[in-house]
């Protein structure tokens, strides 16, 4: 059920002016739902993934080109990385680069080059890691979870309420800003015509400040009382630690999202660094970077510490 889609411009006119959707009143399951919510979310995901994925298979290792399609992220500039692939002598080389750099070149991004193989290889070996880990003991495994997600989420607390706090003192300015405005008015001191502009002005900053502490309080109340449960998470990581190979189905059940490092060469190797963001991990404000790796002239990779 929604309401305060639409507020009045000021108490002297009835013009209606439409509001942002951060600022409706939103209340949940007033209706029985068809299907439940976790199942309604994770549907909503597979398919924002799959968005303009080529499900068409590669000549290398026979993995499939949407394998980390709308998933990967280049860690510098934020935009997604795209499959590129190349007819060698012997192979076809498939690599992910970033698509600002393809786009606008190097005046833009890096190219953030990475091969599929060994993208998948440390994917697949840090799900079964993790895998592991929840099963030896899913209960520490959680905690530790926990454990790790509350100084971020306490350092994220600080900033909403500064940023609070700054809103509110800016709202506080305008309104002694308005009294001002009309006691000179009143004094003949400010035409009609430069109060009206002022005043008007006023309302709109007062009115985008509203809606801004408005979601800023609902992100503030979220990431203090977020009590997610990720068992559900959880057991579908348990679930893989014995696979052999990468899916499309593994990869988006598990993963929100990879961002991808550019390159450092050393000793003519590339170490990369890269963030695997799990589900259960984002359900708790958590992010994690693996060891960074290097990729050496093989096609295999090593782990740095």
């Amino acid at each position: 059920m929604v309401q305060g889609k639409v507020t009045g411009k000021s108490f002297k006119s009835k013009q209606r002016l439409e509001l942002p959707p951060d600022m409706w009143y939103v209340v949940d399951n007033t209706h029985e739902a068809i299907i439940d919510i976790e199942t309604w979310n994770a549907v909503q995901f597979l398919l924002e993934s799959n968005k303009n994925s080529k499900p068409r298979k590669t000549a290398a290792a026979g993995y499939e080109s949407s394998l980390f399609s709308n998933i990967l992220r280049c860690k510098d500039c934020n935009s997604k990385l795209t499959l590129t692939t190349r007819q060698r002598k012997t192979f076809v080389s498939c690599n992910y680069r970033c698509s600002r750099y393809l786009e606008h070149s190097s005046q833009a991004c890096t190219p953030h080059n990475i091969s599929l193989e060994m993208l998948s290889a440390v994917v697949l070996a840090d799900i079964q890691n993790n895998a592991q880990l929840a099963n030896e003991d899913k209960e520490a495994f959680v905690q530790r979870l926990y454990k790790i997600s509350m100084s971020e989420r306490n350092a994220e607390v600080e900033q909403y309420r500064r940023r609070e706090s700054q809103i509110q003192r800016r709202l506080a300015e305008i309104d002694n800003l308005m009294q001002k405005t009309f006691e000179k008015n009143c004094a003949g001191l400010l035409p009609d015509s430069v109060m009206a502009n002022l005043m008007n002005g006023y309302e709109k900053e007062k009115l985008k400040l509203d809606g801004d502490l408005s979601s800023l309080r609902m992100e503030k109340l979220k990431s203090e009382c977020q009590t997610t449960d990720i068992s559900r998470e959880i057991d579908k990581l348990r679930l893989h630690a014995d696979i052999a190979e990468l899916n499309r189905a593994i990869v988006t059940s598990l993963i929100k999202s990879i961002h991808i490092s550019e390159p450092m060469i050393t000793n003519g190797k590339k170490q990369y660094a890269i963030e695997i963001r799990y589900k259960f991990q984002n359900a708790l404000n958590i992010k994690k970077e693996i060891p960074s790796v290097n990729e050496i002239s093989d096609g295999s990779c090593v782990a740095v510490s």
